[in-house]
């Protein structure tokens, strides 16, 4: 039959009805007063690989003496200033070390004067706008110059959409074809345009599109989208003059 439990008034913390531990004190009392026994350390005695005596081990196969030589950081000239200095890493003293890992500086932008990191006393937004914009213009001139790659991107586009999926596709070959068969001019204003544009005359939106070259006609960069998701006749419709 387990023991019944004695309440008491703890006379180290002064705490009522708490548990009773021994000595008269409750368990968190007894354990702050119980002495405690100190376990000395014993370090391991090895063969220093260095030194070859028997000295306490303290790591790398090696004692306390030749690992605290270990700790200390060596002095001798620096690959960079060749100064006999003490090496902070990589062969550099602690100058150059600094001086080649420093940070980006801070500071206000010599364009927009936003506070921040700099780059080329510019921050990152005044830096990459011109870089940006320099890539899409690159994008540009190759989309309107390079049928192939302009064929590519729309294709990209349109397996991106998921709406002509497994469905009957074109060719480049088909593509170049029906441009020549409309002289290179747009399928609804009828004039010439250095880019065209792939239009399909289903709109994609809808169940019975298809990517055949048969529902395809090339229309310049106004009419394209223009037309939308209408139908060819009612667009067509549109822009009849009154």
């Amino acid at each position: 039959m387990p023991k019944p439990k004695r309440f008491i008034t703890c006379p180290g913390c002064q705490r009522e009805g708490v548990p009773h531990k021994s000595q008269g004190l409750c368990g968190a009392c007894y354990q702050r007063q119980k002495p405690k026994l100190a376990v000395p350390r014993v370090r391991q005695q090895a063969v220093c690989t260095r030194c070859g005596e028997l000295r306490p081990y303290k790591g790398r196969g090696l004692c306390t003496r030749c690992h605290q030589q270990d700790q200390t950081k060596p002095i001798a000239p620096c690959t960079a200033c060749n100064e006999t200095k003490t090496i902070k890493a990589r062969g550099l003293c602690e100058a150059c070390y600094e001086r080649a890992h420093r940070k980006r500086p801070h500071g206000a932008c010599s364009n927009c004067g936003k506070a921040g990191v700099l780059r080329s006393g510019r921050c990152f937004t005044c830096w990459y706008r011109p870089r940006a914009e320099k890539k899409q213009q690159q994008r540009r001139d190759r989309y309107a110059a390079d049928p192939a790659f302009r064929f590519v991107l729309l294709q990209y586009a349109a397996a991106y959409r998921g709406y002509l999926r497994g469905k009957p596709t074109h060719t480049l070959k088909e593509w170049l074809a029906r441009l020549e068969e409309y002289g290179y001019r747009c399928a609804y204003c009828l004039e010439p345009a250095t880019a065209l544009t792939r239009d399909h005359m289903t709109p994609v939106s809808w169940p019975e599109a298809t990517d055949a070259i048969e529902d395809i006609v090339p229309a310049c960069a106004s009419c394209n989208p223009a037309k939308n998701n209408r139908n060819i006749l009612l667009f067509l419709l549109s822009r009849r003059p009154d």
